[in-house]
């Protein structure tokens, strides 16, 4: 997948913050599609930094309770997405 210029063009914050969009809106719902949508995202190496701390703990439980979606829990926990416990 090709970074699209507008994401390079933000700042550390703006890309934090469209990267957690982004997020957000692939993980809502959870389902089969998830792993599509997921996978494609998170292989742009441009985006990879910024996906740490993104994912609630409840998103990531409905992760785990849908078997085809293995890669995606992997995906989710190489990149150390899971948001800490505050």
């Amino acid at each position: 997948m090709q970074t699209l210029p507008s994401f390079l063009a933000l700042d550390e914050d703006g890309r934090k913050a469209v990267a957690k969009l982004t997020v957000d809106w692939m993980l809502c719902p959870v389902n089969e599609a998830t792993a599509k949508w997921f996978l494609a995202f998170a292989e742009n190496e441009d985006v990879q930094p910024y996906l740490k701390h993104t994912v609630p703990q409840f998103i990531m439980e409905e992760v785990c309770r849908i078997e085809s979606l293995s890669a995606v829990l992997d995906g989710l926990k190489d990149y150390d997405m899971l948001m800490p416990k505050s």
